[in-house]
């Protein structure tokens, strides 16, 4: 499934210390046509239908993939007429009108027929966190489908060697510290994309010691300790020795959700 533009800046906003709150419930429904990224799709529209209650499983990683599913059968109302061909479904937070926060084509369409209800198996409806989130991150982010709230945060960018998610380790020391980002609100991007962009210039301080091999650039949500939220292969290390002095200028850094 596809984040909406709501889930999208709601997450991003949490780097802008704004606090997104989940919705105590969220609800599956069914569409004719794509929502696409602002949930505005054709939903099906029949005598007794209306959106059901989806309850997800804890986020969970298989196959080098973070996801969550239904955890119980979900049942439509029967329909008495032709409802039309369902190629979409739609996660969003109120049974009427309300944020879509997630949608998917089905894997095979769902036509409507005379006198049928719609149904899905346990671990049909599948939410997947991919990217260059962390895992700490992506099962904070699915978990905003099981009503947890996320706080705001102060975003601050390490220097790693190695992801912190693969057991990596910050550089360290003499005058090494985090620098801490101010991000500018989100915006959408060429590909529909809401995208936030760093809007100060990141300046580490100047070893006065050798800090050790820089691989892995990663945004953490705290000056000190905390969580990684985004981390970044460099792909080539740099051993950062005395007197280099890393920076990143206004804009270089740019975060996205998948």
């Amino acid at each position: 499934m596809y984040a909406t533009n709501y889930l999208e800046r709601a997450f991003l906003n949490t780097l802008k210390g704004i606090q997104f709150t989940a919705p105590a419930v969220v609800y599956v429904g069914l569409y004719i046509t794509s929502p696409s990224e602002t949930g505005a799709g054709v939903e099906v529209n029949y005598n007794g239908y209306e959106r059901q209650l989806v309850r997800f499983n804890s986020p969970a990683e298989k196959d080098g993939v973070i996801s969550i599913s239904n955890e119980e059968q979900i049942n439509f109302p029967q329909t008495e007429s032709p409802a039309g061909t369902v190629t979409y479904i739609g996660i969003s937070d109120s049974k009427l009108g309300g944020n879509m926060l997630a949608y998917g084509k089905l894997t095979e369409d769902l036509e409507i027929r005379a006198q049928e209800a719609p149904v899905f198996m346990p671990g049909e409806i599948k939410v997947y966190s991919t990217g260059n989130l962390s895992t700490a991150y992506k099962k904070k982010l699915l978990n905003i489908f099981n009503g947890r709230s996320m706080n705001g945060v102060s975003p601050h960018l390490a220097l790693f060697n190695n992801s912190p998610d693969k057991g990596g380790s910050e550089l360290i020391g003499d005058n090494y510290s985090r620098v801490p980002i101010e991000f500018s609100a989100p915006e959408e991007n060429e590909t529909g994309q809401s995208v936030i962009k760093n809007s100060n210039k990141l300046n580490f301080n100047r070893p006065t010691t050798d800090w050790g091999m820089w691989d892995h650039t990663v945004v953490m949500d705290d000056l000190k300790l905390g969580e990684a939220i985004w981390i970044y292969d460099r792909g080539t290390g740099k051993e950062l020795k005395k007197g280099y002095m890393p920076i990143a200028n206004i804009g270089a850094l740019k975060f996205a959700i998948n």
